[in-house]
This record gives structure tokens, C-alpha cells and sequence, in this order.
């Protein structure tokens, strides 16, 4: 037994050895854990940087696609800054697919447009066009029936929420303080009234009686943008009709701009070159009463004009094989200034 004991040393000499070597090999593991986490956690965060990267070199290439669109549009105006004294749904600027629709630029497309409303059909497209602004009931100039009727047609409001609302607008405009200034002073969050004209069209968010809902529904027939004259060969059938002329009148107008196909923008298209001959140009289409031509001439005088002068364009762009879109919006003039822009 003592023989057998002598040949095995190791086995009861240096039982510590054992426990040291089990103790390295879980610090070892121990080592391997650690760092396998730190690799992924750094990973992860590299990750995230060359993600992050990713989508700001995409976003710069679509805000730079998208100021494409804007520049691009500017060139258009300029083109016919000094062209024909009217300004119509056939121009190059409000039905141009050919300019405005996939253009390419760089790793992406730009196109140029709005949603459209056909005041025949009623039925809405894209439509690769400027947006005219003198085809707007401009807020700064527009006096009280007009405002009135255009909050009745849009908003459908009774006589007398409309007729408040338009007193409010006004009020808000005047460059003298009105009744109303006490209202905004005990709001929960105070302001002053403002007593000058709209810098922007959401500024009528801060009018009393304006609500987020309304002004969605209405900011596409208002603008802070020109003389206060309305173009009769783009406004729309609501901003016809808040100027003062009734159904049939709007209807003959809307038939003349339209031509014998009914499909605006087309070659048959009439439009009305100067404001003179707005009353006789239409009596040539469309018979007109006394009445008719009394009424038509009393608002040609006040509101309407044939050519406008401010242009609101929309870029979308994106980029090839990619969801994400960027959206420039700029309102520019006749010579090609921008005159507010924003970026979406």
C-alpha cells in the first residue's frame, strides 16, 4: 500500500494545484464574457453611428434633391417674367409634367406639384404645377362680406359665426386696437393683437374663433401674397363666389375657362387676357342677363385681374429604392425671389 502511494505523488502531494488551475480557467471564461459583451455593446454602438450616418447623408441628399425642385421652378418664372400680361392654367408654370414630374437629380427624383381640385368634377389629382396665389382671397386686403362668404362656403358656418369671424380677422389686421384685444389678453397663454397685416397664413391660428380644423380646411383659398386682386383665370369656384358673384355667373365663368371639352388645360382652353375684356369675352361664349353683366362689372372692377405675380412651389423628392421623402415649400414672385420657404 505504502509502495502504491509512492508511485502517485502528484494525486495527494499538491491537491491545491487543481483548484488553481479550475480557478484560472473561470477567469478565463469570466475574461471571454466580458469582452464578448464589450464587443457587442460596441458594436451596437458603432452600429448606430454608421446608421446614424447613413440616414444624415440621406437626408442631406433629399433636402438637396428638393431645393433642385425650387430652383428649377424659379427658372420657369423667370422665363415668362416678361411674357403674356395673363396668367392661366395652360401656362408653362400650372401644367407641366414634362418639366415637373420624376425629374433626376443626382441619386434621386424631384417632382413639382399640389393636390388639385376640379372645380367641374369636383374630383381631385396631382397636379405637376405652381400654385398661383393671386388666385387666393387675400387676407390683408379682403373686406368683411368677402371674408364672410368664403368662411360660409369653405367652413359652413351660419351667417353670424361667419360674419364673427371675419370681424375678428379684420380686427386682428387693423392697425387699431379693437374690443377683441381683452380677449387675448386673458387667455391662458396672453398675447397681444396684432394690429398689422399677416406676415403668414397660420398666423390666423392665433384669431379668435380660428381653430386648427378650420384653417386646414381654408388655407387653401387665403394668402398674405399681393395686391389684394384675384386672377379669374385660376381662382377656384369658393374664391369666385366670395367676391360677390352668384352661382350662374361662377358656373358660365368656370365653362369659358374650361373650353367645349370640359377638361382644364387643354387646347380649347379660353382665358381671359385683360380685365376689360373679361365682361365682353364671356358675353361672346355664354349669354349674360343685365343683371348678370351689371354684377360681373361691379367685382371685375374691385377684385379681378387676368395675370398674377406670386407662385407657390412644392418640391417632394426621393431618393431610388428608398421611402423616405423630403418636401421644400417656397413661395417665390414674377422675378424669381423667395420670399418664404420651409422645409419638411
Amino acid at each position: 500500500m505504502e509502495m502504491r502511494l509512492q508511485n502517485l505523488p502528484g494525486l495527494f502531494q499538491f491537491p491545491w494545484a487543481s483548484r488553481r488551475r479550475g480557478s484560472i480557467l473561470i477567469l478565463a471564461l469570466w475574461a471571454i464574457c466580458f469582452l464578448s459583451v464589450l464587443a457587442i455593446i460596441l458594436g451596437a454602438e458603432v452600429r448606430q453611428k454608421v446608421s446614424l450616418a447613413a440616414r444624415l447623408d440621406e437626408m442631406a441628399k433629399l433636402r438637396f434633391i428638393s431645393e433642385a425642385g425650387i430652383q428649377k421652378a424659379i427658372v420657369k418664372v423667370r422665363k415668362n417674367a416678361w411674357g403674356a400680361a395673363y396668367d392661366s392654367f395652360g401656362d408653362t408654370f400650372a401644367n407641366n409634367f414634362l418639366d415637373f414630374k420624376d425629374v433626376n437629380m443626382g441619386d434621386g427624383v424631384f417632382s413639382i406639384g399640389y393636390d388639385f381640385q376640379d372645380d367641374l368634377s369636383g374630383k381631385v389629382s396631382f397636379r405637376y404645377s405652381l400654385t398661383d396665389e393671386k388666385g387666393k382671397i387675400n387676407i390683408n386686403f379682403a373686406k368683411l362680406p368677402v371674408l364672410e362668404k368664403l368662411f360660409q362656403l369653405v367652413l359652413g358656418l351660419d351667417e353670424t359665426e361667419a360674419q364673427d369671424l371675419a370681424a375678428s380677422i379684420i380686427d386682428w389686421r387693423s392697425t387699431e386696437e379693437s374690443a377683441e384685444s381683452s380677449y387675448y389678453q386673458n387667455l391662458d397663454h396672453p398675447y397681444k393683437e396684432k394690429n398689422g397685416p399677416f406676415e403668414l397664413p397660420e398666423e390666423v391660428l392665433l384669431v379668435k374663433g380660428m381653430e386648427e380644423d378650420s384653417f386646414n380646411r381654408i388655407k387653401k383659398y387665403i394668402t398674405i401674397y399681393g395686391d389684394g386682386m384675384v386672377n379669374i383665370n385660376t381662382a377656384s369656384k369658393e374664391v369666385l363666389l366670395a367676391l360677390g358673384l352668384d352661382d350662374d355667373v361662377v358656373d358660365k365663368i368656370l365653362s369659358y375657362r374650361y373650353g367645349k371639352d370640359g377638361v382644364l388645360g387643354t387646347g380649347d382652353d379660353n382665358i381671359f387676357d385683360t380685365a376689360p375684356n373679361i365682361v365682353p369675352n364671356l358675353s361672346q361664349f355664354v349669354s349674360l342677363s343685365d343683371s348678370e353683366v351689371t354684377r360681373l362689372s361691379r367685382v371685375v372692377a374691385a377684385s379681378l385681374v387676368c395675370n398674377s405675380g406670386y407662385f407657390t412651389v412644392e418640391s417632394v423628392a426621393h431618393l431610388r429604392n428608398h421611402k423616405n421623402i423630403a418636401r421644400s415649400v417656397a413661395v417665390i414672385n414674377r422675378d424669381g425671389h423667395i420670399l418664404s420657404w420651409r422645409e419638411y
